[in-house]
């Protein structure tokens, strides 16, 4: 893939399975499109990362059965059912913003639905390995994940466009502003020294012609603009 075609608004993403095969597809497949993306497979790197850096998405397998450390430490097979829940957990504690998957064999169980739903987590069903079908939920995974990245990338990308769009228009708007009120008091201030109109007048064109300078370079008006306006001063000079 080429760069053009690869997300602009790079996404750190987290994910983490105690079987490196249930996720690798979708982590090649965030990777082509040039993400950041974190894969482990043991609870405690899991656990850290979660712990220690912010992501923008995280997929997170809700059961760690297999994993040596929390055997380790003498955690019941049932907690370990569900440490995938912590994870989430700590997750959300660092960006609350962050989108998240549970990936489970269990996504029909309702306590299971229940906690997805209560951290606002999305549930995709995992097909045990031994399944003839385990092939699909992989390609699945890859599938839901890639499509909420681009999704959210595009929208971080326009977030950021009009907050640019936004900083411009303001700094744009100080200038004129102030042109403008110092085009008026050259004015006013030129009439009462002389009080003399055509003098006034004058001044008022020159800060006026510097305004416009101004305004065209930074590109809020074009040569129309700059010739309608110069017409229109044209007929107050010969007015005066």
């Amino acid at each position: 893939m080429d760069d053009e075609e690869k997300t602009t608004m790079r996404l750190k993403i987290l994910m983490a399975d105690d079987h490196k095969k249930q996720i690798e597809g979708a982590c090649d497949a965030l990777r082509s499109l040039g993400h950041i993306v974190n894969d482990v497979y043991k609870y405690d790197e899991a656990e850290k990362l979660a712990q220690d850096d912010l992501f923008d998405i995280a997929v997170i397998d809700l059961g760690w059965y297999d994993d040596d450390y929390l055997k380790s430490k003498g955690i019941a097979r049932d907690r370990r059912a569900k440490m995938g829940f912590e994870l989430v957990d700590l997750v959300e504690k660092k960006n609350h913003n962050a989108i998240q998957i549970i990936y489970s064999v269990h996504t029909d169980d309702p306590k299971v639905m229940q906690g997805a739903q209560a951290r606002r987590a999305i549930c995709v069903k995992k097909i045990p390995e031994n399944d003839p079908d385990a092939k699909h939920s992989h390609e699945y995974l890859a599938y839901v994940v890639t499509t909420i990245a681009m999704i959210l990338s595009n929208k971080n990308e326009l977030k950021a466009q009009v907050s640019l769009e936004e900083k411009k228009f303001k700094r744009v708007l100080t200038v004129v502003v102030s042109m403008l009120l110092v085009t008026f008091a050259l004015f006013i201030t030129s009439w009462k020294i002389t009080n003399q109109a055509d003098v006034a007048v004058y001044a008022f064109g020159a800060s006026a012609f510097t305004t416009l300078v101004v305004l065209l370079a930074l590109g809020i008006i074009d040569k129309s603009g700059v010739e309608a306006l110069t017409n229109f001063g044209k007929v107050i000079f010969n007015r005066s």
